[in-house]
């Protein structure tokens, strides 16, 4: 009988075996931009997505996007890694359509499918879109900024001393003729040219 000194801690075997687990390299076939899960489980400490690449995410079961693999489920302490190839976004004029973008003073960064842009690179504008989709920049369209009157309401008191009322606010307009005007603050309009919102 060994001492009892050696004797091994009885989840150290586990540990052992889940630190040794061989975690299955990346692909040599990586996409030229993009995003992509690992199709196998890595160790959270040891694993990664390679040279290249970003983690952005992890997840045993890819978040429910794992399809039918032919490797077994996760152990413990192992996951799927989410990992994104970084690229400097093309030049579109898509981005202006997007809710999800962002905004860098005379540009737009944003996905050619609008979901959100993740940038690890302010300066070079580096980046990637977790759905897969391309980056991309657009120039700000020129915008024009004027008032906008609503029709009046009715008088107050229909008798003498009435006073009416009509919305007035300032709206954008670009030379995108696919965007309509949209209202804006109304400091970027001229407070000379504002219509008057009441009268007697």
């Amino acid at each position: 009988m060994l001492p009892s000194k050696l004797l091994l801690p009885p989840l150290l075997p586990l540990l052992l075996l889940l630190i040794l687990h061989p975690s299955p390299s990346i692909a040599d076939h990586l996409p030229s931009h993009g995003c992509f899960w690992t199709e196998s489980c890595q160790s959270i400490w040891l694993g990664g997505c390679g040279a290249g690449l970003v983690v952005a995410d992890q997840s045993d079961n890819c978040n429910g996007l794992c399809g039918e693999s032919a490797y077994p489920p996760c152990l413990p302490f192992h996951t799927h890694f989410h990992c994104c190839k970084p690229e400097n976004p093309r030049i579109t004029n898509r981005c202006t359509r997007c809710k999800n973008k962002l905004d860098f003073g005379d540009e737009y960064i944003c996905c050619m499918d609008c979901s959100d842009p993740y940038l690890i690179d302010k300066n070079t504008k580096l980046g990637y879109c977790k759905t897969g989709a391309e980056l991309a920049v657009q120039l700000k369209p020129h915008e024009a900024f004027k008032w906008v009157a609503g029709p009046w309401m009715k008088c107050s008191s229909p008798c003498d001393g009435g006073v009416r009322y009509r919305d007035v606010g300032c709206y954008a307009s670009t030379d995108d003729s696919s965007i309509k005007h949209y209202p804006v603050d109304d400091s970027r309009c001229s407070d000379q040219q504002m219509p008057v919102k009441q009268e007697p």
